[in-house]
């Protein structure tokens, strides 16, 4: 799906760099994927989506990612 929305999964990195062409994206995200919140981190655009709009709201939590 990332390849879909030309990498949008990796905002991160985007932010970090963001004249940086979306193909390289995916490399870039690996090199700083270790300082991120894991909880934050979703496989495809349409797994975050599924989770949050759907899912959060089928078990009652609020939509989103809460990190401390």
């Amino acid at each position: 799906m990332n390849a879909l929305v030309f990498d949008n999964g990796f905002h991160t990195v985007h932010h970090e760099r963001p004249g940086l062409h979306w193909s390289r994206l995916r490399t870039e995200h690996a090199k700083i994927a270790h300082h991120l919140e894991p909880r934050c981190v979703s496989p495809s655009i349409f797994h975050y989506a599924v989770e949050t709009y759907l899912l959060s709201r089928l078990r009652g939590r609020a939509a989103g990612i809460s990190v401390p």
